[in-house]
């Protein structure tokens, strides 16, 4: 793996300038070492963006590249009105959090000199230690995963960030780390089982059968039982052993079988995942001939089974899987997973729009399904096809509980928001959807285009001492958080911002020095940040203010 970090932005590039853009600007700035303040030599420096050209006062997307000179110094001449990002990378560095403006938007009016902007980034930090055995005896072969508190719908969870494995003397380093706090495990493969010896892999047999699990560091079996190493910019941290546990394993057996087999042997894979620890491959098997499988290895914990096909009998696209929900505790027996084929969901969009006559293409929405479960991911989304007409499809939907969202592309230049959704003529409306038990519908869904936005500024005191940071609308009403998604806005060079696309309502508004998607769908984090918030009434079709005040990222919040 490089040793490099991107900062990368996504925001909207469409913006009205005047018609005078024939005047040609600049961007220029410095890249430095956060630690000692120096120009970093030869850093890397990418401009992406959308600049409205000379000629015609067309859109178009560019790209180009620098290097910093010895002090550090980059500048791109001839540069468009428009928005852009830049990326900075150097070899041995990971950007620096709340710093200048860094993974921030950046806009050029026509002959605009946009100068003294200051990218930091941070030496990286670096872990190395060895893994042993109970005899203190290295094994080869052991992923070792450096693990970082992110957020998944709403909830803080333990989740890979990067990692390596152990060579023949049972030493890994891993580098290309951000300061901060983690936690490292390690996951004996069934390479390291072999090398090491058949008593690595089990001991005792039967119903006490032992073998060395995931454990993290110095011994435990529990992610939440285990040392938190804090990291700090240019640091490494060394001799961070770790001693592999042996746990008790179980084992699942059981059937696949399909109903729509013609006879003749059938092969299934079967995997069994932890419904904690769904950042890991799990423990699998392949089936025999007759459709029977045994799984071994397999901790005790709350697992999804999924059996999917080797073959492609199906027609082409079609998923086909069967999935079993089950607890483990002891060996579990006779389990019986049935393929079945992925259900289709259908329904329409109706598109409402603020003046009587405007016409937009249904054609031009896009309808999504995402996983509000843990776990439930089972290969690529859902792909949803909508129709001249409104009507729209998605195949081969697997069974599960469903978020649902939609939006009008930007090609239409109409910011929408969902006004409505209906499921057989009941509103649901920042509900789930489950289908656990198949697919529900007929699905109505309503978009307006008769949106509100929100526009504003930050103190320019705080944008030049800060960086400028992140615009966040979030709904007063409970319900339409789950609906209108919570995403951060970025704050261009100037301290201004604009978040379009809002449903007429009550929101609470912030400016945050750093964001992460999904924080604040935490209660307790919320609940921190709640009082810092202003309160804005957003009409249908209006624009509102709001002057904020940059508030501080809760430090729970942050990706450790």
């Amino acid at each position: 793996m490089r040793a490099s970090v991107s900062i990368l932005i996504t925001l909207g590039m469409a913006l009205a300038f005047g018609q005078d853009t024939g005047k040609l600007g600049s961007i220029e700035g410095r890249v430095v070492n956060s630690a000692t303040g120096e120009g970093v030599r030869r850093a890397e420096v990418v401009m992406r963006g959308s600049g409205v050209a000379a000629r015609g006062g067309r859109s178009e997307q560019m790209t180009r590249a620098a290097s910093t000179d010895a002090e550090g110094k980059f500048k791109f001449d001839g540069v468009d009105a428009g928005n852009y990002f830049l990326m900075v990378q150097k070899q041995g560095f990971v950007p620096e959090r709340r710093t200048g403006y860094a993974g921030r938007s950046i806009r050029v009016t026509p002959g605009q000199e946009v100068s003294g902007l200051e990218y930091k980034l941070q030496p990286q930090a670096v872990i190395s230690g060895r893994v042993v055995d109970e005899e203190g005896e290295p094994v080869q072969g052991v992923a070792v995963s450096v693990m970082q508190r992110r957020f998944m719908n709403g909830n803080r969870r333990w989740m890979q960030s990067s990692g390596g494995s152990t060579n023949d003397l049972g030493e890994f380093r891993i580098f290309n780390l951000p300061p901060g706090k983690v936690i490292l495990s390690a996951m004996p493969g069934r390479r390291a089982m072999v090398i090491a010896g058949p008593l690595v892999a089990t001991q005792f047999g039967g119903a006490n059968e032992q073998q060395y699990v995931q454990t993290y560091y110095p011994n435990a079996f529990d992610s939440e039982q285990a040392t938190v190493i804090e990291t700090k910019a240019g640091q490494t941290v060394s001799s961070v052993d770790i001693q592999l546990r042996r746990g008790t394993v179980f084992r699942i057996s059981g059937r696949v079988t399909d109903p729509d087999s013609q006879g003749g042997p059938m092969r299934f894979g079967v995997s069994a995942m932890r419904s904690d620890d769904m950042m890991r491959g799990g423990e699998g098997a392949s089936t025999k001939p007759d459709g029977t499988f045994e799984i071994r290895g397999v901790r005790p914990g709350s697992y999804t089974l999924t059996a999917t096909t080797y073959d492609q009998r199906p027609a082409a696209g079609q998923r086909r899987l069967g999935v079993v929900r089950l607890d483990v505790s002891g060996d579990v027996e006779g389990v019986a997973i049935e393929i079945k084929n992925g259900f289709k969901v259908s329904g329409t969009v109706a598109i409402q729009t603020a003046n009587v006559g405007d016409k937009v293409d249904p054609k031009s929405a896009s309808v999504m399904f995402a996983p509000a479960e843990q776990g439930m991911f089972f290969g690529p989304p859902p792909q949803v096809v909508v129709a001249a007409d409104g009507t729209w499809s998605a195949e081969n939907v697997t069974p599960g509980v469903y978020r649902l969202n939609a939006v009008l592309r930007s090609t239409d230049g109409a910011p929408s928001y969902v006004a409505a959704v209906t499921v057989g003529g009941e509103d649901y409306l920042g509900k789930e959807l489950d289908m656990t038990q198949g697919p529900v519908g007929p699905i109505r869904v309503a978009l307006s285009t008769n949106s509100g936005t929100i526009n504003g500024t930050l103190d320019a005191s705080e944008v030049s001492s800060e960086g400028a940071g992140f615009a966040v609308a979030i709904p007063a009403d409970l319900r339409f958080r789950l609906v209108d998604q919570m995403r951060g806005i970025p704050v261009v060079q100037d301290g201004s911002y604009s978040i379009r696309g809002l449903r007429p309502g009550e929101y609470l508004v912030f400016a945050f020095d750093q964001y992460q998607s999904g924080a604040l769908e935490d209660p307790e984090i919320f609940k921190q940040v709640e009082q810092k918030g202003v309160r804005v009434k957003v009409m249908a079709g209006q624009a509102s203010t709001a002057q904020l005040k940059l508030t501080p990222w809760p430090e729970e919040a942050m990706v450790q």
